[in-house]
């Protein structure tokens, strides 16, 4: 079966601003989770990182054993998110 996990996922502003900072987790196959915060917080941030869609200052996605980089990633999209 397939997972997902975020491992110390960052992202700053342009300005040096942290988005959000070292973000871990693993999603298994049947998981719901609730993402809640005030405007501002980083939660598209998160869910965009998830999806593979922008870059990270650091850390890495990984789906079923394997980091999501280069042509992984529209199979990755596809198939998990």
């Amino acid at each position: 079966s397939w997972n997902v996990e975020a491992r110390a996922l960052s992202r700053r502003t342009a300005e040096g601003t942290w988005l959000m900072n070292d973000v871990a987790m693993v999603i298994q196959p049947g998981d719901r989770i609730g993402i809640h915060g005030e405007s501002g917080a980083g939660k598209t941030v998160l869910l965009r990182a998830l999806g593979a869609l922008d870059p990270l200052d650091s850390g890495s996605l990984w789906w079923s054993g394997r980091e999501v980089t280069g042509a992984l990633v529209p199979r990755y999209r596809s198939q998990a998110v």
